[in-house]
């Protein structure tokens, strides 16, 4: 983690000083630069390579992956397996039906009345010879039989019952004299939910198992021996379902539709495990429009003031407007289908029927009011004059038995006043264009999960974007700066619209997008309810969550947490830019939802749109406005932050404190932001280059200085990135950059509120508020660059190192790219040794020979010394068990346990895959164990019989309670914690932590505010909290014992380490790797790993010549006797760096004035004696 600002010792609760917020105060500078080692500067070798573009989508740490662009299009499933044309009975699960099944014979009339006056068997059988899904994935599909054999899933009396029964047969002569056989069958719904109930939906689960059910049949029936005819027969979930492979099918088909609109199949990258194409379609009226809208997104984020005077004299009346619908959970099928159904609405209509909900009745007004007192809703100051409750109604069947909401159906017209509204298509997309993304995450659509193929949520990486789905779809987004982003997602049975309760994230600028929010949400819910025969009704959070409380101050209480104090969701990521982002969550997986509920609302949100166009196009000005200035809004967006008892502005100071130091620039944003990109004032230099692209992806401007400058008394070499605060958008470059902010007066969060990426990853960044040092920064790097620039300057950033050549080498572990070279070396057979004492303990050595060999495909800070004296051993290759691993399904996809059904084993999985490490699912074979889930019974005998354990989350200790009781281990957590971002110390130096000491990294993010409240006698403390105030977190502190609690747990030791006997662990009292967003954190991991994968073999480094060339004298000399082996790492000044700064320029000049970098390996002279 980024060494940031200290807030000090003081009280548990956040400081009201905004310093102790922001803080980057001159002596916390000082300190930081005292961890930087020293850097005699003799010369320094860097390398600029050509990068190959393709590498396994596995390898995350790489100098390859830095540069590779997953915005290029991926493998296409388009025709792999079609939908057959020539079905002549579909069978829906997700209903009752009654089916008139015509099946074609062979035989005379008479015949088959002899037939029927026998006994005829039917029989539904799978046809191996037609594809559905690929058979590797799903390799336990159901074979079929007897008609009478198939059974529904929901039970009567415990009992399932038949899926199908035949109530009439009969005979048909066509004209030509073709005898057929017909059939009468009634078909009944096959879903059943846990009760045993009925459930007219395809299930809300993972892995698809029904669709072993699903796929081509055919429909035998025979008399006896004799076949009487036969026809193709298919069985889906519901009829408008479409598997991953139609989905495409039906893209390719939509792009082709002989229109005079503007149709066009995208992409808009490529998925992060199996490279498949993330396809998308825009519909418009012309491609002139597209463009337009295009060059005005470059006007607007440039010089957005002059837009709002367009705007004003009408010069963009005609512009079309773009809103995007999406879908991320792809086991949430019905959202994926509907988004498709709504492109076949506009598509193959020219006029479209809308019915819209204008106000209620009388009876609806009363009814509304009875409802909300039923529910003890009150309404909130904030939106009552735009809120109109449309929806909120549900009368006698919107109430299950157990009291909770449900949308069902509603007699609309004695309770609003229904109008119906024929719409022209052409007209409608002469102010709005459609971008239409039906499923984000294809590879979870294939294995029907709610994760993708790599095992996590995407809609909990938005944000973070670790996924090359989410880097995709957001930097789409960004591409087009949409209206609206409808995440359309489900099931939530009582139909759920956003926008969502406080508190919202400090970034937004809430005031310019509150009412069309609330409005947006309002029209989207409209058309679904108004449009559909059987769910007539939604709820919406910011509208309906908030209570009556008589015990709250102000007689009213924020009581249910569906906030959006973090982006890491898909639609709370947009609103960083002015998008209102919506999450829809449907009540079912049916014909219903996907072809009426889904299209219809966003028909009517369309609508609203064209109607609002200007007045939303002038909101998303001003916020660009307010960026491109650097503009103080605070007391604007002050209103909107609330407490949890909803009163306005109370959480201001908290959620936006300003820098109000001296020379500082009194607002919320500071002026910029300094992330070193050179060795001497970066330790991680692999994450701050992977900051630029994250960064320029999502259309943050950056800008990289073309000279030194210096700030504070640091010198910055040409090639270092700012991120300047006068940028339309500042708020999205703010939301990841600043400290965050701490929440201790809400009893909860929805989920985490940490999505800030300079601590989570570990990297250095300083921040800027003094307008008059930022004028000189600016003035050392005047131009921006974009995303294609940034891969060009990141296809040249590769390891810096400094030093004596033909030696040995010092790799600082100071990334996770550090351990993936590492990792390289072991398995290439090379020699690594772990340095063991001194000031560069922890981290690695090896030979400059060897070191040559990952030089170039890593990202790496590296000293060339004469190793003979420095105390390191030799690094045995480690073979790495994980507890946890499940079992393959025997229905359904595959993996869908380990896929979608063990999330802290996949990021135990993917940590150690990152950080290159070998892993074995043979425990004799391993010599290391590490994990977030509990052992099972023979991995915890192997830990008693020596193998060493590294557990880390609750878990991990509360699941082998036992054997933690038996060691004195006890643990527990904040009643009301969410996660905390805070500051730690380390009371013991060891090898598990030693590289964090080096680095004065004090920064420790911890999901779940577990601590230990009892050790093992002779135990040895790793971290432990420092008892200062928290950067960002979620812990309530509302009353005197919550407060106590977080003083514990605020001071509790989090991290320990054991040996006793064969016994040898290291326990972490939070997860080490939340998410695979907290990478900072894997080093504690890899430490551990290493340090016990040691041989008892010394290092034998090279010996220092008695007369060195003076111009490549050893930085780091052997020690005297009796030295600890090491010189002093703490310069009085700043380090030299060299020659980086003549590489950043190079580079830095390349990029900005051609864009090009020769495809060659350059190597610097070294400097003039």
């Amino acid at each position: 983690m980024q060494l940031a600002a200290g807030c000090g010792d003081g009280p548990a609760a956040p400081s009201d000083d905004p310093k102790d917020h922001h803080g980057k105060e001159r002596e916390e500078k000082e300190k930081t630069m005292q961890h930087k080692r020293s850097r005699l500067s003799t010369k320094i070798l860097a390398f600029v390579l050509i990068l190959a573009l393709v590498f396994p989508a596995s390898a995350f740490a790489s100098v390859a992956d830095v540069a590779k662009d997953t915005r290029a299009p991926g493998k296409s499933l388009a025709n792999t397996y079609p939908a057959y044309t020539d079905i002549e009975w579909q069978i829906s699960l997700a209903e009752n039906a009654q089916a008139m099944v015509t099946v074609p014979t062979n035989m005379t009339e008479e015949e088959l009345g002899t037939a029927l006056s026998g006994d005829l068997t039917l029989s539904l059988d799978r046809d191996s010879t037609r594809g559905y899904l690929n058979p590797e994935k799903f390799p336990y599909p159901y074979q079929g039989g007897a008609l009478d054999t198939w059974m529904t899933q929901w039970t009567k009396d415990k009992q399932p019952q038949n899926l199908f029964r035949v109530t009439e047969m009969g005979i048909s002569v066509d004209e030509a004299g073709k005898v057929s056989l017909k059939l009468w069958i009634d078909i009944n719904c096959y879903f059943g939910n846990r009760s045993g109930n009925v459930d007219y939906s395809a299930p809300h689960s993972n892995g698809g198992a029904y669709l072993d059910l699903c796929g081509y049949y055919t429909l035998n029936v025979t008399a006896g021996d004799e076949a009487v005819g036969s026809i193709h027969t298919k069985v889906v979930p519901y009829d408008s379902f479409r598997t991953v492979y139609e989905l495409y099918d039906d893209l390719e088909a939509l792009a082709a539709t002989d229109t005079d609109l503007y149709v066009s199949k995208e992409s808009m990258g490529q998925t992060t495990t199996d490279g498949y194409d993330m396809p998308y379609l825009i519909v418009a009226d012309s491609k002139e429009s597209v463009d337009k809208w295009l060059a005005y997104t470059d006007l607007v984020e440039s010089d957005p003031d002059l837009a709002l005077t367009k705007l004003a004299n009408g010069d963009f009346d005609d512009l079309r407007v773009p809103m995007f619908a999406s879908n991320v959970h792809s086991n949430e099928n019905a959202a994926v289908n509907g988004i498709l159904e709504f492109a076949h609405l506009l598509l193959e209509n020219e006029t479209i029927n809308v019915n819209t909900l204008e106000g209620f009745t009388d009876a609806g007004k009363e009814l509304l009011a009875q409802e909300m007192a039923k529910q003890n809703v009150a309404v909130p100051e904030q939106i009552k004059d735009f809120a109109s409750y449309i929806g909120f109604i549900r009368g006698e069947n919107g109430y299950k038995a157990n009291g909770s909401l449900y949308s069902g159906q509603l007699d609309l017209a004695a309770y609003y006043n229904v109008q119906e509204n024929r719409v022209n298509v052409k007209e409608l997309l002469g102010d709005v264009f459609m971008v239409i993304v039906p499923e984000q995450n294809i590879e979870g659509y294939e294995h029907m999960t709610r994760t993708t193929g790599q095992g996590y949520d995407p809609n909990r990486d938005e944000a973070n974007q670790t996924l090359f789905e989410d880097a995709n779809a957001m930097a789409l987004v960004n591409k087009f700066n949409p209206m609206v982003f409808t995440e359309i997602h489900g099931r939530v049975e009582a139909m759920l619209i956003e926008p969502c309760t406080p508190p919202h994230e400090p970034n937004y600028e809430y005031d310019l997008i509150a009412k069309q929010f609330i409005q947006l949400g309002e029209a989207v819910g409209m058309g679904a309810i108004a449009n559909n025969p059987e769910h007539n009704s939604f709820e919406m959070p910011y509208r309906d969550y908030l209570r009556v409380d008589n015990d709250s101050p102000s007689g009213v209480a924020w009581t249910e947490p569906w906030d959006d104090m973090t982006t890491a969701y898909g639609s709370q990521f947009p609103v960083l830019i002015g998008t209102a982002g919506i999450t829809w969550e449907l009540p079912v997986y049916s014909d219903v939802a996907s072809e009426l509920v889904v299209p219809y609302g966003l028909m009517t949100q369309a609508m609203y749109i064209q109607a609002n166009k200007i007045t939303m196009l002038e909101n998303q000005a001003k916020l660009f406005s307010r960026g491109v200035n650097n503009t103080n809004s605070n007391e604007l967006v002050a209103p909107w932050y609330v407490d949890q008892y909803d009163r306005p502005g109370t959480q201001t100071e908290l959620m936006r404190p300003v820098y109000d130091g001296e020379g500082q620039n009194g607002n919320f944003y500071p002026e910029c932001y300094i992330i070193p990109m050179d060795s001497a004032n970066q330790k991680n230099l692999y994450d701050a280059a992977a900051e630029m692209k994250y960064l320029t992806r999502n259309d943050v401007k950056v800008n990289v200085a073309s000279k030194e400058f210096t700030y504070d008394g640091v010198t910055y070499p040409a090639g270092t990135m700012v991120v300047s605060m006068y940028q339309a958008k500042r708020s999205l470059a703010n939301s990841q950059l600043f400290d965050g902010t701490f929440i201790n007066v809400w009893q909860g969060l929805y989920s985490e509120s940490f999505a800030q990426r300079s601590n989570a990853r570990g990297y250095d960044r300083v921040i800027v508020a003094e307008p008059a040092a930022y004028k000189t920064i600016m003035a050392a790097c005047p131009e921006t660059i974009n995303y294609t620039q940034a891969l060009t300057y990141l296809a040249a950033f590769a390891t810096q190192f400094e030093g004596v050549e033909n030696a040995d080498v010092i790799i600082d572990n100071v990334s996770n790219d550090s351990a993936a070279a590492v990792n390289a070396l072991l398995r290439a057979g090379k020699t690594v040794a772990m340095i063991t004492e001194g000031s560069e303990k922890g981290n690695f050595v090896c030979s400059y020979e060897d070191f040559m060999t990952v030089a170039k495909d890593y990202v790496l800070t590296a000293t060339g010394v004469y190793g003979t004296g420095i105390k390191a051993a030799v690094i045995l290759n480690p073979q790495v068990y994980l507890p946890g691993k499940p079992a393959d399904n025997t229905s359904g996809y595959v993996e869908t346990t380990l896929r979608s059904g063990s999330y802290n084993y996949r990021f135990d999985w993917l940590a150690l895959t990152a950080m290159g490490f070998t892993m074995t699912d043979d425990l004799t074979k391993a010599n290391v164990i590490v994990g977030s889930r509990a052992l099972s019974d023979d991995a915890l005998a192997a830990v008693k019989a020596g193998t060493p354990y590294m557990g880390y989350s609750n878990d991990a200790i509360t699941g082998r309670s036992a054997f933690m009781q038996e060691l004195g281990v006890e643990i527990s957590s904040c009643d009301k914690g969410t996660d905390f971002l805070g500051r730690v110390v380390y009371p013991n130096n060891t090898l598990v932590n030693a590289t964090y000491i080096n680095e004065g990294d004090d920064v420790m993010y911890e999901y779940g505010t577990y601590w230990f409240t009892k050790l093992p006698e002779g135990a040895t403390v790793l971290v432990q909290n420092a008892g200062k105030d928290p950067l960002q977190g979620c812990i309530c502190l509302t009353d005197d014992e919550l407060t106590a609690q977080f003083n514990q747990y605020n001071n509790g030791v989090v991290g320990f380490e054991y040996q006793n006997g064969d016994l040898d662990i290291a326990l972490f009292a939070n997860v080490l790797n939340h998410k695979i967003h907290q990478t900072d954190e894997y080093t504690f991991i890899s430490n551990f790993i290493f340090s016990r994968s040691l041989s008892a073999v010394a290092y034998e480094g090279v010996q220092q010549p008695e007369n060195p060339e003076p111009d490549n004298p050893d930085p780091k000399p052997d020690p005297k006797p009796g030295d600890s082996g090491t010189t002093d790492p703490k310069p009085t000044t700043p380090p030299e760096t060299g020659d980086t700064s003549n590489v950043m320029l190079w580079v830095a000049v390349a990029v900005i004035s051609c864009g090009m970098i020769p495809a060659a390996v350059v190597v610097l002279k070294r400097k003039a004696r």
